[in-house]
């Protein structure tokens, strides 16, 4: 295997790790962002504290999630 292509894998494994926290992180925001749009108006108020909660909670799984697969101790 050639340097390029070494260099090549490791930039793949690199985005491949990186790409699902930063679309967690993205996702969370926005829905953090909605719930807090949502809970202005008093109508809205329910939807909205559960939307900000589930944000919350995929913003914290985006930044904590462990890096590799799960592995089983046997």
């Amino acid at each position: 295997m050639t340097s390029f292509e070494q260099w090549v894998h490791h930039a793949g494994a690199i985005v491949g790790r990186t790409i699902g926290r930063v679309t967690a992180l993205t996702i969370g925001f926005v829905l953090m962002v909605l719930g807090v749009g949502m809970m202005v108006t008093i109508v809205m108020l329910p939807v909205g504290v559960i939307l900000e909660l589930l944000g919350l909670l995929i913003v914290i799984f985006g930044i904590f999630a462990p890096e590799g697969p799960a592995s089983s101790a046997r």
